[in-house]
């Protein structure tokens, strides 16, 4: 009588380099973690493997749907890559902007339907549209119906500028500007508020020179 399997007797080649992958990832400090997520990502292994579950498929767009069917999570890769060269390369094969295009990235519910189901390790969107962050709000994962990008707001601006900055144009702005278009902003009651404190700023600074 045979013995049982062994979990990598269900891998395939592509397979067994993201269970490797997936191993590392659990195990290995934060100074190693960009250069194991580049050399995955340039490697496309993860575009299509099997597993005992069955056979996963992701689009050029999905990696960050990759990443959270392995269990590595947002955080894990904002934390732990502090190279924003390495995150605008990485937010090339996550941009959620383009959901929906066929050729680069489905929604979210699409890739779950379309791919086995790892307990405990949902497939998730790193960044999302206002459409995907309500199908997100339902399940009760999201508490905001806001989109969000998928690597934060630096390392989208480094690269719409080609790598030129870091501070999205509303933060170039000189502070007194910034304030005042924040103002205009306020309903009247509230700006009406704010005039009154800042009255008394002035008020107070004048008495004290």
């Amino acid at each position: 009588m045979s013995g049982a399997q062994a979990p990598e007797d269900f891998l395939d080649e592509h397979g067994r380099v993201v269970h490797r992958f997936a191993l590392d990832m659990a195990n290995i400090g934060l100074s190693v973690v960009a250069d194991r997520l580049v050399s995955m990502v340039e490697s496309e292994v993860w575009r299509e493997f099997s597993d005992g579950l069955g056979q996963y498929r992701f689009l050029p767009g999905e990696f960050d749907y990759f990443l959270t069917q392995q269990g590595i999570e947002r955080d894990h890769v904002m934390h732990g890559v502090t190279d924003v060269v390495v995150k605008a390369k990485l937010e090339e094969f996550m941009d959620e902007r383009r959901t929906g295009d066929a050729n680069y990235r489905r929604r979210v519910a699409d890739v779950r339907r379309e791919n086995p189901s790892r307990p405990g390790r949902p497939i998730m969107p790193f960044g999302y549209t206002t459409a995907e962050a309500k199908l997100l709000h339902e399940e009760g994962v999201v508490s905001s119906l806001r989109s969000r990008l998928a690597l934060g707001t630096a390392t989208r601006q480094f690269r719409s500028t080609d790598g030129a900055t870091t501070v999205v144009p509303s933060r170039q702005r000189p502070l007194v500007e910034r304030l005042a278009r924040s103002a205009d902003r306020l309903p009247d009651q509230e700006l009406e508020s704010l005039i009154r404190q800042l009255e008394e700023i002035w008020k107070r600074r004048r008495s004290e020179a």
